[in-house]
Order: C-alpha cells, then sequence, then structure tokens
C-alpha cells in the first residue's frame, strides 16, 4: 500500500471510530437524500451516507453490521462503498 493510500485508510479509520464513539442515529432519510457525518472532527475525511431508491427509518450506529462495516470500509480506504439497511455508505475528502 503506497504512503498516501495508507494514510487515507488511517484518516477514514479514525473518522470512523470518532463517529461511532459519538454515535448518530438517523431517524429518517428520504430516498435519493444524503447526509455528510465527520466534517466537525476536522480530519480532512467526511463519512456520507446516502438513502438510495427508498426512504430509510430508524438506524442507530449500535444496529448489527453498521459498525463492523464501517470499519471494513474504513480499512479499505477511499474507493470501496457498501449498503447496509438501504444506506450506500462512502467516505470522500472534504476540502
Amino acid at each position: 500500500m503506497s504512503n498516501w493510500a495508507q494514510e487515507w485508510a488511517d484518516q477514514c479509520e479514525l473518522t470512523v471510530r470518532k463517529i461511532l464513539k459519538r454515535g448518530f442515529s438517523i431517524e429518517c432519510l428520504h430516498r435519493m437524500s444524503s447526509i455528510e457525518l465527520g466534517k466537525e472532527l476536522r480530519t480532512g475525511v467526511i463519512l456520507v451516507i446516502s438513502s438510495g431508491n427508498r426512504a430509510v427509518y430508524d438506524v442507530d450506529y449500535r444496529d448489527p453490521g453498521i459498525r463492523e462495516g464501517l470499519f471494513y470500509m474504513a480499512r479499505h480506504g477511499l474507493d470501496e462503498k457498501m449498503v447496509i439497511y438501504g444506506l450506500g455508505f462512502q467516505f470522500k475528502r472534504f476540502n
């Protein structure tokens, strides 16, 4: 793994740990909409969560699969995507 890729994966994992430590809860995310988590953490990474083709209700960071999935994505860097409970998760850099 290149230095840049390792640094990116490290930033993603740090962001995941901070988000999971603080927790998050999504009451409702309308279809084809998204939210961004982690910009305020100042790691240079945000986690984009999108709903896809149907609305999503009552998702919590403690739900089975969410925590494990986020760590999986963090370890595999920028280009990995994952869908859990109708949510699409993706890391991206912010300026």
